[in-house]
């Protein structure tokens, strides 16, 4: 009994002299022992040292020292939390270390996000969110990485796990509610996506991008008038947003509200000049309603009257092009806009410019 009793805290002077040594590895397996073992596993300098050790691995220069165990810097801080629960004379020491973990989580999570490592530095968000936890201080940047980085994991529930704790930190509340529902929505929790996103809007009416998240679920659920509803709010407080003039605009259309679908697309086009889906749409409206027009000039009898509702049809048909063709300079790929041309050409008689609009389409 004698030998191994003596045994063991042996491996906590071994592993403090590898650590002087800066021999990571060969600390990391000795202060291991020691803390497998009843004899030292309850000692507040087995673990003070396990936190120095590990923490000492994770920022060494040698990669090696840094792949020694999968996550070096959360068992360095999980050993610091296990010395300060047992209680130390050197508190404010492992305070310092912890500060210096917390930094080079922080950092280490920066770094592997930008290398789009997200496992990684989801891990070292969540650290240095555990360090804020025992060290009893909001990080909120820590929080907001985490999320960011759980979105790109695809992990949702994880990320609005982090939007939540800002929310109750009180920090930027109005677009954490908008997070909260992109996340739940996601995720595949509309119930609660669409909860979340009422109680956001009593709390915070005027917020656009709340606004834009009601009226993406109605129109998900083919709700136009309540779409139109959002919308003309939306313009109220926005009237100089050129998107949502051509948003309301598509909701007039398919609520067959025509002249109010054209004034809006207009508004649009007038408010950004350079705006294609706002050209494409408008030119579209013009081409639908010549089209329209041209059936129903197919149904009369009468040779005059006919040719009259023809030549009608083909003004509303000259409109379109103006606007189709602007769609084009603006979008010279789009091949929905050169085929609408092409029939357009085809039906004013503008022979040259259908056979040039020909042939860019057939190189498509």
């Amino acid at each position: 009994m004698a030998t191994v009793i003596m045994a063991q805290p042996k491996e906590v002077v071994n592993a403090y002299n590898y650590m002087k040594g800066q021999e990571w590895m060969k600390a990391a397996d000795a202060i291991d022992k020691a803390i497998a073992d009843a004899t030292t596993s309850d000692k507040e300098k087995t673990w003070r040292y396990r936190g120095d050790i590990y923490l000492g691995m994770a920022m060494s220069q040698n990669q090696a020292d840094r792949d020694f165990r999968p996550d070096p810097i959360g068992e360095a801080i999980r050993s610091y939390k296990k010395t300060m629960d047992l209680g130390t004379k050197y508190g404010q020491e492992v305070k310092e270390r912890l500060t210096v973990a917390h930094n080079a989580s922080l950092n280490g999570g920066v770094e592997n996000f930008n290398a789009s490592k997200f496992d990684k530095a989801l891990m070292g968000f969540e650290n240095a969110i555990e360090v804020s936890k025992i060290l009893n201080f909001k990080d909120t940047l820590a929080h907001f990485n985490a999320a960011l980085t759980a979105e790109k994991l695809e992990k949702f529930e994880v990320a609005v796990g982090h939007y939540e704790t800002l929310l109750a930190m009180n920090h930027q509340p109005e677009k954490m509610y908008s997070l909260i529902v992109y996340g739940l929505k996601s995720a595949g929790k509309n119930e609660q996506a669409l909860a979340r996103l009422t109680e956001g809007r009593e709390k915070f009416p005027e917020s656009q991008d709340l606004i834009i998240q009601e009226l993406n679920n109605y129109l998900i659920n083919n709700d136009m008038e309540g779409a139109k509803r959002n919308l003309q709010k939306a313009i109220e407080k926005d009237p100089n947003n050129h998107v949502l003039h051509y948003s309301i605009g598509t909701v007039y259309n398919s609520l067959g509200l025509a002249n109010e679908a054209e004034a809006a697309y207009q508004k649009a086009i007038s408010i950004n000049p350079e705006y294609f889906d706002a050209h494409y749409n408008l030119g579209a409206f013009y081409f639908n309603k010549g089209a329209a027009m041209f059936m129903d000039a197919d149904k009369i009898q009468d040779q005059k009257k006919y040719n009259l509702a023809v030549e009608e049809a083909n003004v509303v048909f000259k409109q379109a092009i103006p606007f189709l063709e602007k769609a084009h300079q603006l979008n010279g790929s789009d091949t929905s806009t050169m085929d609408s041309l092409i029939k357009l050409y085809v039906r004013v008689g503008e022979d040259d410019k259908y056979m040039a609009m020909k042939k860019k389409l057939e190189k498509k």
